[in-house]
């Protein structure tokens, strides 16, 4: 009886170490995908600072960023600098490419605009009013990937103001670099010029049936006051059906509406994509 339960409970184990075989390389396959041989490591950097204003009023910048981990920590790495260079306005310098030294400077720039310059002979008026009301002025930035593949790596900044916590801005803005030559893309690299009308006209329909209406009068109507002027543009990013682009809230639409974000289908955009751009998808 002994020898019967005990093969019983070599059987047990066995089965059960099978399962969590399977299990687990399901849950592998779950985190990756067809792109994994080609997804670059990334590494998170948080850096925040502040200063009192002139008139004391507390100015907070924050920085979140996701970003491509650098292999070598004494020269920067091309698509480093290219994403210090574009993403974070940090051109020009011997450090770009340094993403940490990036990212400080970034958040000194945005303080530099709110900082009082003490070291110049300039006369700046100091306001002693103790009834004044004091403010906390929240400037959050995050950076983060949204596609990853071979070719191409997309980066959405998202920009955030907050006044005593409550927010007063949100805006987004998006980066699709070549990861084949290190350049940002830009839409003269995807469509050929004498093409842009056409796609334009694209972006106007798909809205039509993004918003279910049948003419542009009726976006007008809705808020869409500058439609006339909707065209392609380089606030751009890609995902594995088409091309995304997007639009600040004023760009195109009233407050109300918010970033209007258009996707055109590969399928429909093939017969106007570069052929250089094609062949390096």
């Amino acid at each position: 009886m002994n020898s019967i339960h005990m093969s019983h409970k070599v059987i047990f184990i066995i089965a059960a170490l099978e399962i969590l075989f399977l299990l687990g390389c399901n849950r592998h396959k779950s985190s990756t995908n067809g792109n994994n041989t080609t997804s670059l490591q990334m590494d998170t950097v948080e850096y925040s600072d502040s200063l009192n204003d002139q008139i004391n009023n507390k100015i907070i910048v924050t920085i979140n960023a996701v970003l491509p981990v650098e292999k070598n920590s004494t020269k920067p790495e091309p698509l480093s600098k290219l994403i210090s260079e574009t993403i974070f306005n940090i051109a020009n310098d011997t450090t770009a490419g340094n993403i940490q030294t990036t990212i400080k400077k970034y958040a000194q720039s945005i303080l530099d605009s709110y900082r009082t310059p003490d070291n110049d002979n300039i006369a700046i008026p100091q306001y002693k009013n103790e009834n004044a009301t004091i403010y906390k002025y929240e400037i959050i930035n995050d950076v983060k990937p949204i596609y990853d593949n071979a070719s191409i790596l997309c980066f959405c900044r998202t920009s955030e103001m907050k006044k005593n916590g409550k927010q007063t801005i949100l805006s987004k803005y998006y980066y699709s670099f070549n990861r084949t030559n290190n350049t940002r893309i830009s839409v003269t690299d995807i469509f050929n010029y004498e093409d842009i009308n056409i796609i334009n006209s694209l972006l106007k329909d798909k809205l039509m049936r993004q918003e279910q209406v049948e003419s542009q009068s009726q976006l007008i109507d809705m808020g869409y006051f500058n439609i006339e002027n909707l065209e392609v543009n380089n606030n751009l990013y890609f995902t594995d059906k088409g091309i995304v682009f997007n639009y600040e809230p004023f760009e195109i639409a009233c407050y109300a509406i918010g970033e209007v974000s258009i996707e055109l289908d590969y399928e429909i955009l093939k017969p106007y994509l570069k052929q250089d751009f094609t062949n390096n998808q």
